[in-house]
């Protein structure tokens, strides 16, 4: 990495969040929004009020919409390291959950795997200048599992090389579960095991907030953050989440220790245009029609989200 990046701020979004606007006031040179449920539910009047409250009057646009399944937080940072902003403010926007569990059930992952989307939302403010209590991001990136046979097993190798060599570049690393309830998770699981008992020693892994069919999409890794965040405070972290369509996203964080040796794994956006984004206003409920991260042209292509441009119409904030 040619530079350092810091979390300096998150927390969670709630009603009272919304209703008073108290975050739009905090300066932010950017704005993004990720969501597992892609750009439509941007139509949503929930999640537009969401938007509307959270993003920074400082923030001079255009804004970014990217997606990728449950990792768009990480494919929110790989997209900020490719940009000359100074910070930004990273929403994670899973509501309404009616919606997002819509969408699940299209990508085939809500019913086959139990997942329950759960009605959550979450800020992350990133910068290039430290400031007091934040976190320096190490690395940060998403790999794919290729779309053959012993695609699994090729994945379980190489997240096996990738968190040894994070060990050795951060001793003392301590590492998040991955697992979920789905069967991918439990084939991939079983992988390393087997990737491990060929030479190596095993990953340990500390439990996710994660652990039954409740499902948290793309705020997961920032739960888990917030559960271990005294830990982070001391030593660095290492979080990693499963995105459907057969993808690994793995982010170290932790005190800032000086120069890192990561390099800075390149982006593959694929731009999908620009959106109009409407002021939030009162509309019939729509169905999702597609998810785009499960189809298979997508598969096996590392660090690979779809972006838009959000472009708000009518500002709800002169």
């Amino acid at each position: 990495m040619s530079e350092a990046i810091y979390i300096v701020g998150m927390r969670r979004v709630t009603r009272q969040t919304v209703a008073s606007g108290e975050l739009r006031q905090i300066p932010r040179d950017g704005f993004l929004v990720t969501s597992s449920a892609e750009i439509e539910i941007v139509d949503q009047a929930a999640a537009a009020a969401v938007i509307d409250a959270v993003r920074p009057i400082s923030a001079t646009g255009p804004d970014g919409f990217v997606s990728i399944g449950c990792v768009g937080f990480f494919a929110c940072v790989l997209e900020f390291m490719q940009s000359s902003a100074r910070d930004a403010r990273i929403l994670l926007l899973e509501t309404p959950s009616a919606f997002v569990q819509d969408t699940l059930d299209l990508a085939k992952i809500g019913g086959s795997d139990g997942f329950i989307a759960q009605d959550i939302s979450f800020v992350v403010d990133i910068s290039r200048t430290p400031e007091p209590d934040a976190l320096r991001i190490y690395c940060c990136e998403i790999l794919a599992r290729s779309r053959e046979l012993s695609g699994t097993a090729k994945l379980a190798s190489r997240v096996f090389k990738r968190m040894n060599e994070i060990k050795k570049e951060l001793p003392g690393a301590e590492f998040v579960s991955f697992e979920n309830s789905s069967e991918w998770s439990r084939r991939l699981a079983q992988s390393l095991v087997a990737v491990a008992s060929q030479g190596g020693e095993p990953l340990s892994w500390l439990p996710s907030i994660e652990n039954g069919h409740r499902h948290f999409m793309t705020v997961r890794p920032l739960l888990d953050l917030t559960a271990n965040i005294e830990l982070a405070r001391e030593r660095p972290l290492v979080l990693a989440c499963l995105g459907a369509g057969g993808r690994f996203g793995i982010i170290a964080l932790g005190p800032d220790v000086g120069d890192s040796q990561f390099d800075t794994r390149a982006a593959i956006p694929k731009d999908l245009g620009e959106i109009v984004f409407r002021a939030p206003r009162p509309e019939p409920a729509n169905i999702p029609r597609d998810i785009r991260y499960v189809r298979e042209e997508f598969y096996g292509h590392d660090n690979f989200y779809f972006r838009w441009t959000l472009q708000q119409e009518i500002p709800s904030h002169a």
